[in-house]
């Protein structure tokens, strides 16, 4: 089928070494919803600036993936369009607030290269701003403006799934990241749940597979230098709740890995999981 040789393409440049589970450890930040719950729909070409930006911390900066590359634009609309084909989830969370002032997870978080709500792109395909000029234009068409503003904000994660090993239809994975800066709002959970949600009624997925970093494998951050203590338990608390959510939303422990991963000289433990599920008739 041409979308899983698409797919295969996609995955293999963008998850070197053939698992797409080795490829990018998902970090799923544990915390409390917030008031405002993102929106989280399909991923499209327009978000890839703003998941490369949110990938780029965990590849420089972190041992959360054992990437030391960000994926190229084209790579990753590649892999949003495989996806889509093949009915696996890619989304995004975005942050609805009317603006960046009043959003619930900060006041920080740029665009990241996403059109933001005072210039946006309507149904249709006509820019509108933050003017109302013209007084034709009517109460719809504003709400429609409004909500393509909002649907359009910025990227505060995303979520992508990949065959296991294609052409087998089986098996998925999933990895989740998560803009630093919003981090402990359920931005990473709200993305799990929906994800989940398209897995268990995908007509042929039976089962979903991750690598996660031991909680005490590794030494902290990527580039934590000799004697930055903080760092390193600030590296372990974090997979620790990583570990911890993948497990409460029903993903439980396959094996762990001693030494199976590396980054920037160290070793790190890989801990394998997964969920099964009965297969939805078609």
């Amino acid at each position: 089928m041409k979308s899983k040789a698409l797919l295969q393409r996609a995955k293999h440049a963008i998850f070197p070494g053939g698992s797409a589970s080795h490829g990018g450890e998902p970090l799923l930040p544990a915390g409390s919803s917030s008031s405002t719950e993102p929106l989280i729909r399909p991923a499209t070409a327009a978000d890839v600036a703003g998941i490369q930006t949110i990938f780029k911390y965990y590849v420089d900066d972190t041992l959360l993936t054992l990437r030391v590359d960000v994926p190229k634009a084209a790579s990753l609309a590649e892999l949003i369009t495989a996806c889509d084909q093949l009915g696996l989830p890619f989304l995004v969370a975005i942050d609805r607030s009317p603006d960046l002032a009043s959003s619930p997870y900060t006041s920080s978080i740029s665009p990241h290269g996403s059109p933001s709500a005072s210039t946006t792109v309507s149904a249709t395909g006509n820019a509108t701003g933050n003017a109302t000029g013209g007084g034709s234009s009517s109460s719809k068409k504003s709400k429609d403006a409004a909500a393509a503003a909002a649907a359009q904000g910025p990227v505060l994660g995303y979520c992508a799934s990949t065959l296991y090993s294609p052409p087998d239809m089986t098996i998925a994975t999933l990895n989740v990241y998560v803009e630093r800066s919003a981090v402990g709002h359920g931005v990473g959970h709200a993305l799990m749940r929906k994800a989940i949600e398209m897995l268990q009624a995908h007509p042929r997925i039976s089962i979903i597979k991750t690598v996660l970093p031991c909680p005490d494998g590794g030494d902290g951050e990527a580039g934590a230098g000799a004697g930055a203590g903080d760092a390193v338990e600030e590296g372990k608390r974090k997979r620790r709740k990583m570990l911890e959510c993948f497990e409460r939303v029903g993903f439980s422990c396959e094996r762990v890995g001693v030494g199976e991963g590396e980054k920037a000289g160290r070793r790190v433990d890989l801990v394998h999981m997964q969920m099964a599920f009965s297969v939805v008739d078609g």
